[in-house]
């Protein structure tokens, strides 16, 4: 069985990487990669790679390191202004889904004004009722203060929460 490695490979491959080849080398490694085709082929295909790494690096442009620096300063700046203003814009987000269902409650419970405020519900073809018929006494002042502190006290408990809770 015929072996595919040489055991002056590594050697010959050592002395391209640190670019002593072949000027710097020993004459010894250098007749023997003459002769061996197996190390030959090594130096060949590791001085094209390093001639392309070579190229390769010429060519690189980097930005300045200052620059690179403070967009990294500007981007992590932003990323704490976002997680600093998440909770503020779910707080403003709550606050106007209750004043929304406030609004609601209210309208419903002074839907008689309402209705009066506008005439031309008056004018519609057919009547409209929030409440099935008999379920009119359902919808009390009481109940209003109550709904109403309810949302309240669930909006102050959350927002109670997502101020005492760690990240």
């Amino acid at each position: 069985m015929k072996s595919d490695r040489c055991d002056r490979e590594t050697a010959a491959l050592e002395a391209v990487r640190a670019g002593r080849w072949p000027e710097a080398c020993e004459e010894e490694l250098r007749a023997h990669v003459a002769h061996c085709a197996i190390c030959s082929e090594v130096v060949l295909v590791a001085q094209l790679l390093r001639q392309e790494d070579a190229a390769d690096l010429a060519q690189a442009r980097l930005p300045a390191p200052g620059l690179v620096w403070w967009k990294a300063q500007i981007r992590a700046r932003r990323a704490a202004a976002e997680r600093a203003a998440a909770p503020i814009a779910l707080v403003e987000r709550l606050a106007a889904a209750c004043a929304l269902l406030s609004l609601l409650g209210v309208a419903i419970w002074q839907w008689g004004r309402v209705e009066s405020w506008w005439g031309w519900f008056r004018v519609l073809p057919f009547k409209i009722s929030l409440w099935p018929a008999g379920a009119s006494n359902l919808w009390t002042p009481n109940l209003a203060l109550v709904l109403s502190m309810f949302l309240c006290l669930a909006l102050a408990s959350f927002v109670l929460y997502l101020l005492l809770a760690k990240e």
